[in-house]
């Protein structure tokens, strides 16, 4: 999935939070939404920051480092292992159905993010001056989470690495490329 935030002045890939805290001693994980997509954790101590069917993001405490690989085994054996990055401590993996999964194990602290997948649908490329200026992605599957005049960020889909590859080089030939930062998997 590719990310596009064009403003005026550049082309960017942007992640925003919004957490809304609400810390327990015990954690039933029954009661997380998406319980049923991840092992119970080690531990029901910690802090649950999100818990919606969209997303979740908690912090489980007291949980050891022979815990913490016993856990990312649990989650591996529940199939999260599609463009899986290992740490030594943290882990990130895709399911087959799209759900990600970030791990980070820091002390006695384990902290677990889960995202579901992204609802995308056909969308047609901003008809605006700046929507005229960023080249217009192959594929046209994907979802606006704003679009104004001078600005817009779209999720675009279904987007292999080597198409990817190919819109940073349209991006970089359609001038954006004014203090950019590239990697394997954004360009900002």
């Amino acid at each position: 999935m590719v990310v596009l935030c064009p403003d005026s002045r550049c082309c960017y890939c942007s992640y925003q939070c919004n957490y809304r805290r609400q810390e327990n001693d015990k954690i039933n994980w029954d009661n997380v939404e998406l319980h049923q997509r991840l092992p119970v954790p080690p531990s029901n101590k910690g802090s649950l920051y999100t818990n919606t069917a969209e997303e979740l993001s908690v912090h489980i405490d007291k949980v050891s480092d022979d815990r913490y690989t016993a856990y990312l085994s649990e989650c591996i054996a529940k199939g999260f292992t599609v463009d899986a990055d290992k740490g030594t401590s943290d882990y990130s993996a895709y399911d087959a159905e799209g759900y990600f999964l970030s791990l980070s194990h820091i002390g006695e602290r384990l902290s677990i993010s889960l995202e579901a997948p992204m609802a995308i649908n056909s969308i047609s490329w901003p008809a605006s001056a700046l929507g005229q200026q960023v080249p217009a992605p192959k594929s046209n599957m994907g979802k606006f989470n704003y679009e104004y005049e001078n600005h817009f960020s779209v999720y675009i889909g279904d987007t292999s690495k080597a198409a990817f590859d190919q819109y940073v080089t349209d991006c970089a030939a359609a001038g954006f490329h004014a203090n950019y930062d590239k990697g394997d998997t954004y360009y900002r």
